[in-house]
């Protein structure tokens, strides 16, 4: 099945609308940029963004009409489509760069990694989607990463971000 998101210019899916089968890093391009108030999604979940590149803030919409999309009408920037998995998630997280050192395999939330020693340094999404946060049990949403994601060192990635919890959508 074919994931699809439609965006709309107007709460309960009216004005211009938009519509999407895959990820997009930049709805300036499509000129749909910070316009969006209303979506729908059929198929896989998908998440939006507050700045392009899949940056900023973000949030998760499973498939269904959302008529109003309340702290996020005029925000969208991004939005990628979460694709499947979901059910069986799992993470590969390695203590140093470039996927070496000391390696564990998540297949469930973790509240606490300093808890089973572990300070993660890169990491591989092997199946599903997961939020990461910077302070144990689940506090200070920081990012968001998906199947097939590889960052192979955490500390270049711009955002300053120490994993210290994570869990799978």
């Amino acid at each position: 099945m074919i994931s699809t998101l439609q965006l709309f210019t107007e709460p309960h899916f009216k004005g211009e609308t938009v519509t999407l089968h895959d990820d997009m890093p930049d709805l300036s391009a499509i000129h749909f940029l910070k316009t969006a108030q209303s979506l729908t999604v059929f198929g896989d979940p998908w998440i939006v963004f507050s700045d392009s590149n899949y940056k900023g803030e973000f949030d998760y919409y499973p498939e269904g009409n959302h008529k109003s999309l309340l702290s996020w009408d005029n925000k969208i920037c991004s939005v990628r489509v979460v694709k499947g998995d979901l059910d069986d998630p799992s993470i590969k997280l390695y203590d140093k760069p470039n996927y070496t050192g000391k390696k564990i395999t998540l297949e469930g939330p973790v509240p606490s990694l300093q808890n089973i020693g572990f300070k993660p340094s890169s990491y591989k999404v092997t199946r599903g989607a997961w939020i990461l946060y910077t302070n144990d049990n689940y506090q200070d949403k920081k990012g968001i990463t998906l199947a097939k994601d590889e960052i192979p060192d955490i500390s270049k990635t711009g955002s300053n971000i120490q994993v210290k919890s994570l869990k799978p959508i």
